[in-house]
């Protein structure tokens, strides 16, 4: 028990070092944004010739930042998070799975797997995001064919985590 105890206040002092981006404005230099918000987790260019530059806390936090860097290497807006509601209701069956790494950065897990579809085996690309919304502990997985269009979305609470959901 203290172990256990020991192990999840490690994981909170070290989630509470790393900052949400709430320091910085537009117009910070990248330097400035990696210093204060750690190694980034992946970079994506955009046609416009901005950098979306990721900052996961995943798999053991359940947040994704983004800062979005202009050409001239400069924060364009406020550093956001990435998994929200709206960000979440927003991803629909059909869209392209370079959409969705845009828009949530990079999921907490992902892995390939076959499944059945009206029977037929299919392999499907599985990506799942750990959340919170409000006070919920949230799971969201995304199933993508082979040709990267997102088939399937299923956002859940997170009874493997969240004890105070869990059916008695």
């Amino acid at each position: 028990m203290i172990r256990h105890f020991a192990v999840v206040l490690s994981i909170a002092l070290l989630a509470g070092c790393a900052s949400s981006g709430a320091k910085l404005a537009p117009g910070a230099t990248r330097a400035e944004v990696e210093k204060e918000m750690g190694k980034p987790t992946e970079t994506l260019k955009r046609a416009n010739g901005d950098t979306l530059v990721y900052f996961s806390r995943q798999p053991d936090g359940r947040v994704i930042f983004v800062a979005t860097i202009g050409p001239d290497g400069k924060l364009r807006t406020e550093v956001q998070q990435t998994l929200t509601r709206r960000n979440i209701a927003g991803i629909k069956a059909g869209m392209q799975a370079k959409e969705v790494r845009e828009l949530l950065g990079p999921p907490g897990k992902s892995g390939r797997t076959s499944v059945s579809v009206a029977f037929e085996p299919a392999v499907r690309d599985i990506w799942e995001y750990l959340w919170t919304d409000v006070s919920e502990m949230r799971k969201l997985f995304l199933q993508f064919s082979t040709d990267g269009t997102l088939r399937e979305k299923i956002d859940s609470l997170d009874f493997e985590n969240d004890k105070s959901k869990s059916m008695p």
